[in-house]
């Protein structure tokens, strides 16, 4: 009840160790089993993967978890692999069913994803606006004082983007972008080579957890983007100008209406005039002379 469970509904394993069911679909959740066991502790902890072995070498009900099969309506052995999944919170009668063909460890994390919005796996993210970016500052080679000039505007439009607010997910990965770039322009084109050598062989020593090794994952995947960098079409690059020629213009329009559009200043309706502690005394002596 407190945890989204995933469960496989399948024929049981023969005697001598093989299935019964297609190697590939097998390997499959074999596949899905090895990415939830690098799933990090902390979403790990929100779903349960299992398995459910059917018995059906003797071709009645008596079989080992056939009237289990039954009562989650997973008993047609021509849906196997079957993938149910229990959303935390209900019980077995509230089981959705996935009824796509495709069986791969990706349809069925896609499946558990965007039932329980639970990711499986060491997941990686990628943001497209400064990939390009990444490819146009690589791709400016060392030279005079102008090309220079250029790999540093890259690496300050970079951060401009950081800059823009993002989900809480990606804005740790914004910043990786732009600490790899400026520390490529202080320490040069082999920043990238360098840190990702380090980071692989951190990982290969396997005594770190899970979250830290996606955490590295992630590093070495932004780091690619500068040992090996995406590929911009002709129409790709007019393109990547051309959007940041809008956004440079939208940040200077900004800027100025901040600049000369400052908040109003609130005047209170009819204030009361601020009276001398000599009116005070003015106004004392002429009530006395009246009461007089």
């Amino acid at each position: 009840e407190t945890n989204n469970v995933l469960v496989k509904v399948d024929r049981q394993y023969r005697g001598d160790g093989s299935i019964v069911t297609s190697g590939s679909e097998d390997d499959q959740y074999k596949e899905l089993c090895r990415r939830y066991k690098s799933t990090s502790d902390e979403r790990r902890r929100s779903l349960i993967v299992g398995n459910i072995a059917v018995d059906t070498s003797s071709g009645d009900d008596t079989g080992r978890n056939k009237k289990f099969a039954e009562t989650l309506g997973a008993s047609d052995e021509s849906t196997w692999p079957q993938y149910l999944i229990f959303k935390k919170g209900t019980s077995t009668n509230h089981v959705i069913k996935y009824s796509g063909s495709d069986k791969s460890a990706d349809a069925i994390g896609n499946f558990v994803l965007e039932q329980t919005g639970a990711r499986i796996g060491i997941f990686v993210y990628s943001i497209d606006g400064l990939d390009k970016m990444v490819a146009r500052f690589v791709a400016v080679r060392n030279g005079d004082i102008a090309a220079n000039l250029r790999r540093k505007s890259f690496a300050y439009m970079a951060r401009l983007i950081a800059m823009i607010p993002h989900q809480s997910e990606t804005k740790p990965i914004a910043d990786l972008y732009v600490k790899a770039m400026f520390q490529t322009l202080h320490h040069g084109r082999e920043y990238a080579a360098s840190q990702t050598r380090r980071i692989e062989g951190l990982i290969e020593k396997g005594d770190i957890s899970s979250r830290k090794k996606e955490e590295l994952s992630q590093k070495l995947h932004v780091l690619s983007r500068f040992t090996d960098p995406v590929k911009l079409s002709d129409e790709e690059e007019r393109n990547f100008y051309l959007s940041w020629a809008v956004q440079i213009g939208m940040w200077i329009i900004m800027l100025i209406l901040l600049f000369f559009i400052g908040p109003g200043d609130e005047q209170e309706e009819n204030p009361e005039p601020s009276v001398t502690k000599s009116e005070r005394k003015g106004h004392r002596k002429k009530g006395s002379k009246k009461h007089r």
